[in-house]
């Protein structure tokens, strides 16, 4: 009698060991995301890069309560990024992406962390 309960009692550890464990999930979105149609044309080199910029936002969630819905935090990432630029005509912004990392304790602690970057590029023709 007394294995079997040792033999009941370790796969109820794993599961609880690997449930509280902390996970992370990564994904990476390149694109165009915001839906607007323009279209920069980089045929020839009549641009310079300027800067690399990025911005973070993130929102932590207690047992599913709390933070922002994922737009919301891409919104407020893009808004950090771009709050230092001010675009003039010649300028743009090349290879927008927006990384998304989950880091967990499931399903007490959810903390999600979404990064925007992209390249400041200036037109020289």
């Amino acid at each position: 009698m007394k294995t079997r309960k040792k033999q009941w009692y370790m796969p109820l550890i794993a599961v609880l060991f690997l449930s509280l464990s902390s996970c992370g999930i990564n994904t990476t979105l390149v694109g165009n995301l915001n839906g607007n149609n323009t279209q920069v044309k980089l045929e020839k080199k009549n641009y310079v890069v300027k800067e690399k910029l990025s911005g973070e936002a993130s929102a932590t969630y207690i047992l599913g309560i709390g933070g922002f819905y994922k737009s919301a935090l891409i919104n407020e990432a893009r808004d950090n990024m771009m709050k230092d630029v001010e675009l003039n005509g010649a300028q743009a912004i090349m290879n927008y992406t927006v990384e998304t990392h989950v880091a967990s304790v499931t399903p007490f602690y959810v903390k999600k962390i979404v990064t925007t970057s992209g390249y400041l590029i200036e037109y020289t023709d």
